[in-house]
């Protein structure tokens, strides 16, 4: 259509070449009989002859039939210029080649490198769909990508992820049910090397580029590194310090990849740390359960019997069990013996003991201690001049009392028995001058305060007898509380008045003599 609508324009150009000519709008539509030729009929859609005197047109072949005016006065209407023309075929020409030039792109891609970039090879896949036709090479290619992709898909785990505790929540965890079986499976082979050694493989066998392909090379040669350094590490022990082991395991666990240098590394560490740590527990107290779980912890770690620390322990553990067995023998018994109890107590100064059972003997010494410590107070005061400073009988008889709950009588018990023995033969004689000899040992401190109270009654020289007078309304006798120091005062001055021989104050009866009717 292009080319005979060029042709058609060069012929009118060369018999007519100053014709006028006019392009149309874009936007401007015209009827079919304004397009269409008046003599052949063909619809002349990209060019007609004009004149002004007609409205009729004609293809450019038949500009002369148009009308009779002369050819200066008629026009070309062109719908398109030649370039538009030139270029809408062009485009139409691109757009039906595009199959073949994206498959040209894919083979000079291909061609270019033997193994292509996965970038690469999915921009073109992307390119290739856009297209709206069929392209044979598409489908091969989105298998290849795929496939690819897949690999990318593996090898990512291995390359990007970091250690992390899984189990956060670990009831979560175990409503998972048969799902957390499939995924420790799942995570085991995912820490194993030989799971990248194939990857990489088949990354050979794929055949194509992508930056984890690289990185996972990187990271299969680290690995060997690292083994290379662990293994001589281990097959030279002793030449490294216990940081220096350390930080080979950190690096093996860097790499979250099962490797059994890895864990020997570690035990190896494990073992330094259970020895420096043995180290320093021998320049402190250690009780019986700790050093019991520094020697299970030890044989845990493989640990040998003839290693220097854990003889150590076993023979501070052993002492300290005949230890704990002669405390508790010592402590059974009925009858105490505190001088043993003494020794066994200095003992576990030096030796792993359980702190409960040093706390029993301790508590039983200390009230040996503080018994012993009372009684001697005791005793000493008891000696002295001033017997208002002396102790009371009541505390003596508490302390001696107190020693029934220790089973066996401290130094001094003795002589402090002997000391109430000796009060309580004191009390006895009292009780049996006041005629109170069947009495209780605590009636006579009643006593006395009784005799001692009708005295001051008896020997008071502040009051005076008078005879008993009956009033309508008699004065009560007067109240002990409200008078003197010995309850005989006068108020307001005035001796007190006393009715009876007695000279206490009125009890409720009074007895009249017969004889001289004195009350």
């Amino acid at each position: 259509m292009r080319d005979r609508e060029l042709q058609a324009r060069r012929g009118l150009l060369d018999h007519l070449p100053d014709i006028k000519q006019a392009i149309l709008p874009e936007d401007e539509e015209l009827s079919e009989d304004q397009y269409q030729c008046g003599v052949c009929k063909v619809y002349c859609y990209l060019s007609q002859i004009t004149c002004p005197c007609t409205p009729n047109v004609t293809c450019p072949s038949h500009f002369r039939d148009i009308c009779d005016c002369e050819v200066t006065s008629l026009s070309l209407r062109l719908r398109m210029t030649d370039e538009s023309l030139e270029e809408l075929v062009q485009r139409v020409h691109d757009k039906a080649n595009m199959p073949k030039a994206w498959a040209v792109k894919l083979e000079k891609s291909i061609a270019e490198n033997p193994r292509p970039a996965l970038k690469v090879l999915k921009s073109l896949l992307s390119e290739g769909e856009r297209i709206p036709c069929y392209i044979p090479e598409l489908a091969p290619l989105k298998a290849f990508v795929e496939r690819a992709q897949e690999w990318v898909d593996e090898a990512t785990p291995f390359i990007s992820r970091k250690q992390q505790n899984r189990r956060k929540n670990e009831k979560a965890w175990r409503r998972m049910g048969s799902k957390v079986a499939e995924m420790e499976e799942k995570e085991r082979e995912h820490r194993k090397l030989d799971s990248i050694l194939k990857l990489l493989e088949r990354a050979e066998d794929i055949g194509f580029e992508c930056t984890e392909i690289e990185q996972l090379r990187e990271r299969a040669d680290a690995i060997r590194a690292f083994q290379l350094r662990a293994r001589t590490a281990l097959a030279t022990p002793g030449t490294l310090s216990t940081p220096m082991y350390e930080e080979l395991v950190e690096t093996g666990k860097s790499f979250n990849v099962d490797l059994a240098e890895t864990d020997l590394l570690e035990k190896i560490v494990r073992q330094l740390k259970w020895a420096d740590s043995a180290r320093d527990a021998r320049a402190r107290f250690l009780s019986l359960t700790e050093v019991a779980e520094l020697i299970k912890s030890g044989q845990e770690l493989g640990i040998p019997d003839s290693n220097e620390q854990m003889m150590h322990f076993r023979s501070q553990k052993e002492a300290g069990d005949m230890w704990e067995k002669k405390a508790k023998e010592l402590m059974s018994v009925e009858i105490v013996h505190f001088q043993q109890l003494e020794a066994l107590s200095g003992q576990a100064s030096t030796l792993p003991v359980s702190r409960e059972t040093l706390a029993q003997v301790d508590q039983i010494l200390n009230k040996q201690r503080e018994a012993h410590r009372q009684i001697v107070a005791l005793y000493e005061k008891s000696k002295e001049a001033d017997f208002y400073k002396r102790p009371k009988y009541k505390e003596v008889r508490d302390v001696l009392d107190g020693l029934t709950e220790l089973h066996s009588k401290p130094t001094g018990t003795i002589d402090l028995e002997k000391e109430q023995k000796r009060h309580e033969d004191w009390m006895r004689r009292g009780k049996k001058l006041f005629g109170k000899a069947n009495a209780p040992l605590h009636i006579l401190a009643q006593h006395m305060a009784y005799v001692e109270g009708r005295n001051k009654h008896c020997f008071c020289l502040e009051d005076r007898p008078r005879t008993p007078v009956e009033p309508s309304s008699r004065e009560p006798s007067p109240d002990s509380k409200s008078n003197g120091p010995f309850g005989e005062g006068s108020r307001g001055g005035r001796p007190r008045e006393v009715f009876c021989i007695c000279r206490q104050p009125e009890a409720g009866m009074m007895i009249e003599c017969e004889v001289c009717h004195e009350w």
